[in-house]
């Protein structure tokens, strides 16, 4: 059956991902207790990188490079998986977890209009996540590539944990759109999805009976 096939091809690279999320979040502690113990209190010539972990210690570019992609992945990724899966559960109707019926199903009786206005809504939640998960990535991707100094094109400073870096103006605006967008996106979607729920009575996550 062809499209049950599609069906378990993305539950397992669903599957797949959260266990990867998972093993990275693992590898990101023990990076933390890592670094905790071997860092230096104060700069060395080869550990001139401050992290602030329960208090600055200073470590080599290369393993801040590291803490930082595997603190990247883990965010990143789990927003992926949570809006992946939201998708396959919610809208394209795949169960992720438990087994795979081959019964031929179909959902409760509804509006036209109403499975329109829930799949919008599911499919701009996704939208909101996606754009906040590249803006933390973007954010990231700044702090690493800015410029410690000011200089005649970067002149507008980002900083983290008492970390400053200074990047272009139209970075600095792109990326605080990016965040605009999400942080205001959410609470509205919430608001929406209870005015769906409460006053027109969409159900947001409908379940599928069999005929």
């Amino acid at each position: 059956m062809p499209e049950n096939r599609w069906k378990e091809i993305l539950r397992g690279i669903h599957n797949f991902a959260l266990l990867l999320v998972l093993l990275t979040s693992i590898s990101l502690v023990y990076c933390l207790g890592f670094l905790l113990k071997t860092g230096s209190s104060s700069p060395t010539p080869n550990q001139t990188q401050p992290l602030n972990l329960y208090g600055t210690v200073y470590v080599t570019p290369i393993e801040q490079l590291w803490f930082n992609g595997l603190r990247s992945f883990s965010v990143i990724g789990f927003l992926v998986v949570v809006v992946g899966g939201l998708f396959l559960q919610n809208v394209a109707g795949i169960k992720l977890y438990g087994p795979v019926s081959y019964l031929p199903v179909s959902r409760e009786a509804e509006s036209h209009w109403s499975r329109t206005a829930r799949k919008m809504l599911g499919y701009a939640f996704m939208l909101v996540l996606l754009a906040g998960a590249f803006s933390f990535c973007y954010f990231y991707l700044l702090m690493l590539r800015g410029s410690p100094t000011p200089t005649p094109s970067e002149t507008e400073p980002l900083s983290i944990h008492g970390s400053i870096v200074y990047v272009t103006l139209f970075e600095k605006r792109t990326l605080n759109w990016l965040w605009m967008f999400f942080f205001a996106g959410m609470p509205a979607l919430g608001m929406a999805a209870l005015f769906f729920h409460f006053v027109l009575r969409i159900k947001l996550f409908s379940k599928a009976t069999p005929k």
